[in-house]
């Protein structure tokens, strides 16, 4: 059997649903218990929008949605390696691949470039380090 035909396309796109809208959903909750925090202690809502500036491009919060979505790459893997049930590397690997060229593609450049650089750099690692898991 080729190594094209052991591909599900199922497994993959399942794999990246759960990697966007898992990384989506989390993030989307990061950000509004941001935004209560702020809100609490804002003076105004210039206040609040330069607090909430200054804090989505604090190393904290990047970092928290590094962990977040480097999670999330990993689980998209592991679920998709599970669902084809073969080739666990190769699923896992081609949603790494995917999530690192939408990543590449959507990523603000607004972002530190230390920030930008980690994305990319563990996006695969990530996603085969679920492909791992999913194999035992």
């Amino acid at each position: 059997m080729s190594q094209v035909s052991k591909i599900s396309i199922k497994a993959i796109l399942i794999g990246l649903i759960v990697d966007i809208v898992g990384s989506l959903t989390v993030g989307t909750l990061l950000g509004i218990i941001l935004g209560v925090a702020l809100a609490s202690q804002s003076k105004s809502r210039a206040d609040f929008n330069t607090l909430l500036a200054q804090s989505v491009l604090s190393p904290g919060f990047l970092l928290a949605s590094l962990i977040v979505g480097l999670g999330f790459t990993f689980l998209g893997s592991f679920v998709a390696a599970r669902i084809a049930k073969r080739a666990a590397l190769i699923h896992s690997g081609i949603v790494g691949v995917s999530a690192f060229i939408l990543g590449a593609l959507f990523l603000s450049k607004e972002y530190p470039l230390w920030y930008i650089v980690a994305s990319l750099l563990l996006t695969v690692p990530s996603a085969l380090l679920g492909g791992i898991a999913a194999r035992k």
